[in-house]
């Protein structure tokens, strides 16, 4: 059975983190982590990261997280930018092929 991996991002609220958007990865595990591998964020939650990324690999029905990362509004946006031009350039280097 193939693995997809994706990207969660959650927003801290009151009383749990909240899911409000993701990033599909495909389905290479090595390519996953090291996309992931390259964001920012820290390994403990503090007051100013408020917001979490998840790698998440999707096992037939099941969600299974690899590996989280907290991070502020900035990392966040830094994150965001690097997640699009990883996948911009492996999708086009797949048209290529």
């Amino acid at each position: 059975m193939k693995s997809a991996f994706y990207i969660m991002l959650s927003l801290k609220t009151l009383d749990r983190y909240e899911c409000f958007g993701e990033f599909f990865l495909g389905n290479d595990r090595r390519y996953a982590e090291a996309a992931f591998s390259q964001l920012q964020g820290r390994d403990e939650s503090n007051k100013q990261a408020v917001l979490n990324l998840d790698l998440v690999e999707i096992k037939g029905e099941l969600p299974v997280t690899v590996k989280t990362i907290y991070c502020t509004l900035g990392d966040l946006a830094n994150n965001t930018k690097l997640i699009t031009k990883e996948i911009f350039r492996t999708k086009t280097l797949a048209l290529q092929d």
